[in-house]
């Protein structure tokens, strides 16, 4: 198989069961097969041996979801995932995941905008600032954030309107 699948309830993210599934909206996580046979061999070369791994993000998507109902807040939260070509944005109620959208930009997005206010004629040059420990986002953050902001506002504005809800 190419790629590797789980089926999550979109209520808790416990193990969707067809033949016990109450309700119809569901969480489809997957990934690459190659990618998850090189996670597992960085393990193993590390000492490390798994029984299984899962995705940081749908076990994040929960327990978010489980602090909301458990504190029974009534604000949609929003949770980002920003990759290095994207970022996927979540919004989260109590009763689970209500809404979710790709967005084309990521931390690669940024390194032009880093490349041009500082002033650096090399691109690579600026990748390696920009990924180094030693970079201070401080002064340029709203900048490097811009694009990715008014994707945001967007989403977040449409989502409010549809549902009368404003998110936190």
């Amino acid at each position: 198989a190419k790629f590797a699948m789980g089926l999550s309830n979109a209520s808790d993210v416990a193990d969707y069961e067809l033949g016990k599934a109450t309700h119809k909206d569901a969480l489809f996580c997957g990934m690459p097969s190659d990618d998850i046979v090189s996670i597992q061999d960085a393990f193993i070369a590390g000492g490390v041996y798994t029984e299984r791994v899962e995705l940081g993000s749908v076990a994040t998507l929960g327990a978010i979801a489980d602090f909301l109902s458990g504190t029974k807040t009534k604000t949609p939260t929003l949770m980002l995932e920003i990759g290095l070509d994207s970022t996927q944005s979540f919004i989260i109620t109590a009763e689970g995941v209500d809404a979710s959208r790709p967005i084309p930009l990521g931390r690669d997005s940024m390194v032009p905008v880093e490349q041009k206010e500082l002033g650096l004629k090399d691109e690579e040059a600026a990748r390696k600032l920009f990924y180094s420990n030693t970079f201070d986002f401080t002064g340029m953050g709203p900048l490097l954030v811009k694009r990715l902001m008014k994707e945001l506002q967007s989403s977040i504005g449409f989502y409010e309107v549809q549902t009368g809800q404003s998110v936190g």
